[in-house]
């Protein structure tokens, strides 16, 4: 009896009860927004939790500093959470939002965040360029590589606010979309378990792809 107990316990801590959960219907992550941006939640209870109260909307900038935090409201029939950003009031660049949602259970307040990316670009520039940096040294296939990606406008300054999406024919991508920061980059992480060669194709926007070639070895 005392091992099923045990067993039971064990099951428990592996497999906690199921948290609140946030999902976004609009706008997208790491989309590029600009002028007045509709976002639009709904959100979820675990059957052990209460409903305390409606998410808030928090915006930092691409250095962590908070610019906004605004309080979206519930459309009682059909139960979707709306709320308004002026992105005009925001200079063009990324900005990191935090949605946090906080619920009841047993009488304390728990607390569900979802994180995610947005480039605001209300100007007219488009992107002209893009510029590939490598790591200076061999990645290997415990370590990964960091790939730094910069996107110049047509003038040649750097541009924030650009979409950047990268796909690999192998290995793995901590993200395949991103947006430029205040200066005009974006960092591209990838990993392989393998020692082998990969391939990235990197497309910003409207912008013809750029194809490098990594070589990943084993850690010795």
């Amino acid at each position: 009896m005392k091992y099923l107990i045990a067993a039971g316990l064990s099951l428990a801590i592996l497999h906690p009860a199921a948290a609140a959960q946030i999902h976004v219907m609009e706008p997208a992550d790491h989309s590029i927004v600009k002028g007045t941006v509709q976002f639009r939640l709904r959100t979820e209870q675990d059957p052990g939790e209460q409903f305390f109260y409606n998410p808030d909307i928090i915006v930092r900038d691409d250095k962590g500093q908070e610019v906004l935090k605004f309080h979206p409201t519930r459309d009682l029939q059909t139960g979707i959470v709306e709320g308004t950003l002026d992105t005009k009031t925001l200079k063009d660049g990324l900005y990191l939002v935090s949605i946090v949602y906080e619920t009841l259970r047993n009488q304390k307040v728990v607390e569900t965040r979802e994180e995610m990316s947005l480039g605001v670009r209300n100007g007219k520039t488009k992107p002209g360029k893009i510029y590939v940096k490598l790591p200076d040294t061999t990645p290997n296939t415990d370590d990964g590589a960091d790939i730094l990606v910069t996107v110049t406008d047509e003038k040649g300054r750097r541009m924030p606010a650009a979409q950047v999406h990268v796909k690999v024919d192998k290995g793995e991508v901590g993200s395949p979309d991103d947006v430029t920061d205040s200066h005009g980059e974006a960092t591209v992480n990838l990993t392989s378990d393998d020692p082998q060669s990969v391939t990235l194709t990197i497309t910003v926007e409207d912008l013809p792809p750029v194809t490098r070639v990594i070589q990943f070895v084993e850690k010795r």
